[in-house]
């Protein structure tokens, strides 16, 4: 094997070397490796109270950057990014992470259509009504989270939004 002239050749000799000393040589061993830092049992002791309830850390939502600054900075833990993730998955948890905003929306059409509501909101003589739930808001909300698959986690706001439901708000809100 030694004398092989290539790495293919190498190969074969190798694979006739093992099966001339048993099949159980073709087995592969699992490797050690370097053993981690910090047991999965007691991260799942420190962090699932704090990831079920983030309000624990101060925090609305997790995101894996969230969670590993948390980790690393509170609690001392020296994990990297990755692990964290790989935690995180181990642990059970999703990243949830909603739907897109829509595309391929005309901005010439939103102008005119917010200059023709500022037109008929200075016409006295237009009564400007919004119909069911339509309106105007500002949504800030976080958006992506890591979640266990069986929760339905709330989205809180975080009391930065605006919401216009009649004509007086709709004015305040396009003036």
């Amino acid at each position: 094997m030694e004398a092989a002239p290539n790495k293919r050749s190498y190969i074969r000799l190798a694979a006739i070397r093992a099966l001339l000393m048993g099949f159980d040589a073709l087995a592969t061993k699992p490797r050690s490796g370097r053993p981690r830092k910090v047991k999965l049992e007691r991260v799942g002791d420190l962090v699932l109270p704090v990831l079920d309830d983030p309000s624990l850390a101060g925090e609305t939502h997790w995101t894996g950057r969230k969670l590993h600054g948390y980790l690393n900075q509170k609690l001392g833990l020296d994990l990297g990014y990755t692990t964290v993730l790989r935690w995180l998955h181990q642990l059970d948890f999703h990243l949830r992470v909603p739907r897109p905003w829509p595309e391929g929306q005309d901005e010439g059409k939103r102008a005119a259509f917010l200059k023709e509501m500022r037109q008929l909101c200075d016409d006295p003589t237009v009564e400007l009504w919004f119909s069911d739930e339509s309106g105007f808001e500002g949504d800030p909300r976080p958006r992506r989270r890591w979640v266990r698959p069986d929760s339905k986690p709330t989205v809180p706001y975080l009391g930065q939004t605006r919401q216009a439901s009649d004509h007086r708000d709709g004015q305040r809100l396009l003036a």
